[in-house]
């Protein structure tokens, strides 16, 4: 029987799904007219202009994501850079455009600051943007306008009200709203609440800062499991702690998260378990 047919499908099918998977990432780039609204292509955009090749400075001073795709992002740019003798990406399809937006002018280009005046034009429009669905309550937009606020320079307080209202919505600005508070060498208790709400909402950074805290500050249990399945060992152990001797499905999930993380007491304990009496 012949598999031609069959063969042909499986081909137009992955065909189909390499143009959809192209067009969702293409389509659409410019979609906030270069304001740089969306705050990580903010900081990767920052990150990038602050590579160098030569001389070499290739810390980006953001890991977010990983360094490698910054390091493709500026090994492609400065490509296009030299070949079209341009380094505004406008340009690259459109001669008549100026250069000179920032990510350099080939590959021997200079780290160099961007252009803080055009940034400063780009948070005020942010502000505007934002600031009136923010005032209505609506978390996204307050984390916009506490980033705005921020490289404006405004007040702590200012940004702390904006990102506070984000970090109650869900919205991942727990710990810009902990930053933002008048941290001294007595944190507020508010600051430590703003880290506590973005640890149960899957923070990273507010667990750790919670976790690390000398001494250990009372965690309540919900609080305990989270940082555990943001993979804190510590917040394992912690939370095994909090629970009774015994065989219960959470124990056992903790202690065996725990042991994924490298927790030797924790992997010693799960053994005995699972090889019961």
């Amino acid at each position: 029987m012949s598999t031609r047919g069959p063969a042909l499908s499986f081909r137009r099918g992955l065909a189909v799904v390499f143009v959809l998977a192209a067009a969702v990432r293409i389509v659409g780039l410019d979609f906030d007219q270069n304001h740089f609204f969306h705050p990580d292509e903010r900081a990767i955009g920052e990150a990038i202009v602050h590579l160098s090749f030569v001389p070499p400075q290739l810390n980006p001073h953001f890991f977010a994501y990983g360094s490698f795709p910054l390091y493709v992002t500026k090994a492609a740019t400065s490509v296009l850079a030299t070949v079209t003798g341009c380094s505004n990406p406008k340009c690259w399809s459109n001669p008549s455009e100026a250069s000179g937006c920032g990510f350099g002018d080939g590959w021997f280009e200079t780290a160099h600051e961007p252009d803080r005046e055009a940034m400063a034009e780009n948070s005020k429009r942010q502000l505007a943007e934002y600031k009136p669905a923010c005032d209505r309550g609506e978390p996204v937009a307050c984390l916009m306008v506490g980033d705005a606020i921020r490289s404006l320079g405004g007040s702590a307080a200012e940004s702390e009200a904006a990102y506070a209202v984000a970090c109650r919505g869900g919205v991942h600005a727990c710990n810009q709203a902990f930053s933002s508070a008048d941290v001294g060498r007595t944190v507020p208790e508010r600051a430590r609440k703003y880290q506590e709400i973005g640890c149960l909402h899957g923070e990273g950074l507010s667990c750790i800062g919670l976790l690390a805290i000398v001494p250990p500050r009372p965690l309540s249990l919900e609080i305990l499991v989270a940082a555990c399945k943001d993979g804190q060992k510590e917040g394992c152990a912690r939370a095994v702690k909090q629970l009774p001797d015994d065989d219960s499905p959470q124990r056992l999930e903790l202690l065996a998260r725990g042991c994924r993380l490298e927790d030797a007491a924790m992997c010693i304990a799960l053994g005995r378990r699972e090889a019961g009496p």
